[in-house]
């Protein structure tokens, strides 16, 4: 009980720390300083998500397809105005991880989708975001497609702190192997954990 407490306290603190971010976009001037404050108001949302779960529930593992339902749910919420852009996501269910491998999933799908609002669409073209999670073998699978511009990770790695949150986090945290795979139309990012 004490624990489920704190993980409500926790993601209460979090939801706050969120509006405090959106009231600071809702103040700023600059399009690329609220660009910023809504890809940071995403991330502290992201690391809320699995608090939000534990704290309904006993224990410390975490159904992972509720997790980044959530989450997507979320992003459709902040993207809402870019009513071009479908997002959509397969989630095999009962694919059980600990809280700490959730909020790492859940950061890195954050950056991703996130991502390809910003860079798979330009000049309001339409188009479809998918994310995928299955398991292959002992391997947790998830895979982020969209049908945009694509983009040159060269090009986005020299500056974009997204991009690399994912690589390291893949790499650290999960022990896990990450692909960028250019597509005719889009990209698809895939990474797999044990």
């Amino acid at each position: 009980e004490a624990i489920r407490e704190t993980h409500h306290r926790i993601k209460n603190n979090l939801q706050t720390m969120a509006s405090l971010l959106r009231m600071e976009k809702r103040r700023a001037s600059s399009l690329e300083a609220k660009h910023i404050l809504t890809d940071n108001t995403n991330r502290v949302l992201s690391i809320a998500a699995t608090h939000d779960i534990l704290a309904r529930q006993l224990g410390d593992k975490v159904e992972l397809s509720e997790v980044l339902k959530f989450i997507i749910n979320n992003i459709r919420r902040s993207y809402s105005l870019l009513d071009n852009i479908k997002l959509a996501i397969h989630a095999e269910e009962s694919i059980i991880v600990l809280s700490e491998v959730a909020t790492s999933v859940s950061l890195i799908v954050n950056e991703l989708v996130q991502n390809c609002y910003t860079h798979a669409f330009p000049n309001d073209a339409s188009g479809e975001i998918n994310v995928k999670l299955m398991k292959e073998g002992a391997d947790v699978v998830i895979i982020v497609r969209d049908d945009g511009i694509g983009f040159s990770i060269d090009k986005i790695e020299g500056n974009s702190l997204g991009i690399f949150i994912v690589q390291s986090y893949v790499k650290d945290k999960l022990k896990g192997k990450i692909q960028f795979n250019r597509k005719k139309h889009g990209m698809e990012i895939s990474f797999r954990f044990k």
